[in-house]
């Protein structure tokens, strides 16, 4: 298939590409480090329960973007879902649900809606204090679940990691048996359960379907689209489990509506307003971290007047939901809007890009749900002027915002750590990377790939083009990791790549916060695999050696788990 470029931070200019499919959030994996890494692997143990899909243990799956939908270009990181993943068979749609119903009744599917306030409390949803933090069944919080055809090419499969060992399981996909598309896996908070959605064939309906990893009980499917040629896309678990958020055109075919339904089974509810034409879409969203606010969605879209993408938040926990704008369509002219990206923090504040104030110029803003405040967050110049924000990500505990940005030099974008409050001190560099000639461009970090943090933020992770050495080659996007507190150069933790069409496409941590994971194209062109690491400070480790998800001719690592 044909991949689609990383786009870096030098273009001024940047066209949107609105896909209907979106962008998996960038979530990377780990292995250990140079001559600890291993690639080696084991299967789940055969005395595992009999039933159990996976040896599924909770990763941090850290909020994280990567869709387009403004006037700034993004990483698109479904770049290997994108071709050919809707197939019209429009004519084959009865028959094709009538055969996949009668194949698949060892499938629960509830009747009823999502019961709102009630199903939350019934699953804890009236008094916790964050998600939880025990393991399925591995006890570390080293693993990561990801989808491809890792195994057999063209049969997609999911499977999860764990450590120690690098034991891998895979997810026995009833209800979605046959390999034909998997579009994108989300697993819950406690890591008991993973949420996947895709489709038999290609003339047979996307369903959502959730899976419990430790065999406990029959998959729940959450959703079904109404026709062969509709869309779900990008499963997302609330803060409690309880409820799930996808995207999906149930309702007008193109355009991608935001959806939430109880994970446990029942009627899915459509958040959005009713799109007036197939042209309007919701191209992000993020579920609420904080312990007040853990039933809010945050969400992006096009959604009044096409090309112009505004923001919107909506309590889940009432009926009917109404959203309340925090960024309205009439304030946005047609080349101003705001971009995927969307982080909250504990505090019930949504964190997001916009070019609001200056069509030239991209700040990270912040606004309450009540839309009663907002506020810009951040705000760097170089000789050249005021500079474009891009690539943020906040901190697990909420009280501080990584953010890329071309300054204080022209040619180099670092990246930057802004304390959060209601008093904003100067931002701390926490990068110091080399500026490259205005011929060759602008070195950073990439555009749509978030900025993510580990579990106790003592490290972030990115990916860049940063050049260490006369040598290494422009545009090819590795793994960094830096220090959040303090300023220094960072770690290219994997050898880099000789190819420019060689990148990193996503980075995650592990629970602990021990582990980073990164699926890329680090060791064949065009062959996207996985990586870890449990050494987050020594650079250039072998990637052969890290390597702990090899492919067959032709298959690929596609996506891994994240939540949003």
């Amino acid at each position: 298939m044909q991949r689609a470029p990383l786009l870096r931070h030098g273009m001024s200019a940047r066209s949107i590409q609105k896909s209907g499919l979106l962008a998996l959030a960038m979530i990377a994996c780990g292995s250990s480090v140079l001559g600890a890494c291993s690639s080696s692997r084991s299967e789940w143990a055969l005395s595992a329960p009999a039933g159990a899909q996976d040896a599924g243990v909770p990763d941090a799956s850290l909020d994280a973007s990567g869709i387009d939908a403004s006037p700034e270009a993004s990483l698109d990181a479904r770049d290997d879902q994108q071709d050919g993943m809707e197939a019209s068979a429009a004519d084959a749609v009865s028959d094709a649900a009538a055969s996949e119903d009668a194949a698949e009744t060892d499938v629960t599917e509830t009747d009823g809606g999502l019961a709102d306030a009630a199903a939350d409390a019934a699953d804890g949803d009236g008094g916790e204090a964050g998600g939880a933090t025990t393991d399925a069944g591995q006890g570390t919080g080293e693993s990561i679940c990801y989808f491809g055809d890792f195994d057999v090419d063209d049969v997609q499969e999911v499977a999860c990691m764990a450590w120690p060992g690098a034991i891998r399981s895979k997810v026995d996909l009833q209800g979605l048996t046959g390999g034909y598309r998997i579009d994108s896996i989300a697993r819950s908070p406690d890591g008991q359960r993973i949420a996947v959605s895709g489709r038999l064939s290609a003339s047979s309906p996307a369903r959502l379907v959730v899976y419990p990893l430790d065999g406990s009980g029959p998959p729940v499917v959450v959703a079904t689209a109404p026709a062969a040629d509709r869309t779900i896309s990008r499963p997302a678990f609330s803060l409690s489990g309880s409820a799930v958020a996808f995207l999906a055109d149930f309702d007008v075919a193109g355009a991608m509506a935001l959806y939430v339904a109880s994970s446990y089974g029942g009627a899915a509810r459509r958040i959005t307003p009713l799109p007036a034409n197939a042209a309007l879409d919701v191209v992000d969203f993020a579920w609420s971290r904080g312990a007040g606010s853990r039933t809010w969605l945050a969400y992006v879209g096009d959604l009044e007047q096409e090309g112009v993408f505004a923001l919107w938040a909506a309590d889940t926990s009432v009926s009917p939901v109404v959203s309340t704008p925090l960024v309205t369509t009439a304030a946005l002219a047609p080349d101003r809007g705001v971009r995927p990206g969307i982080e909250w923090d504990l505090s019930g504040r949504v964190y997001y890009m916009t070019n609001l104030l200056d069509s030239n110029v991209w700040r990270v803003h912040s606004s309450d749900t009540a839309a009663t405040s907002q506020h810009v967050v951040t705000d760097i110049v170089n000789a050249d002027g005021q500079v474009s924000t891009y690539s943020l990500g906040v901190s697990r505990n909420g009280d501080r915002l990584a953010f890329a940005a071309e300054g204080p030099a022209a040619g180099a974008s670092q990246v930057f750590v802004q304390q959060l409050g209601s008093a904003l001190p100067s931002p701390l560099q926490v990068s110091s990377a080399t500026a490259l000639p205005t011929s060759t461009g602008v070195a950073g970090p990439a555009f749509g790939l978030p900025i993510v943090w580990n579990a106790s933020d003592t490290a972030i992770a990115c990916a860049s083009d940063w050049a260490i050495g006369s040598g290494d080659t422009p545009n090819v996007f590795s793994a960094w990791t830096l220090s959040p507190a303090e300023a220094g150069p960072g770690s290219r933790i994997l050898g880099m790549p000789q190819s420019v069409d060689q990148n990193v496409r996503q980075l995650a941590f592990s629970r602990s916060g021990s582990r980073l994971f990164v699926r890329g194209d680090l060791i064949s062109d065009g062959v996207f695999e996985l990586f870890s690491t449990d050494d987050l400070q020594t650079a250039g480790q072998d990637p052969t050696a890290c390597r702990v998800e090899d492919v067959p001719d032709g298959g690929d690592v596609l996506g891994l788990e994240w939540n949003r």
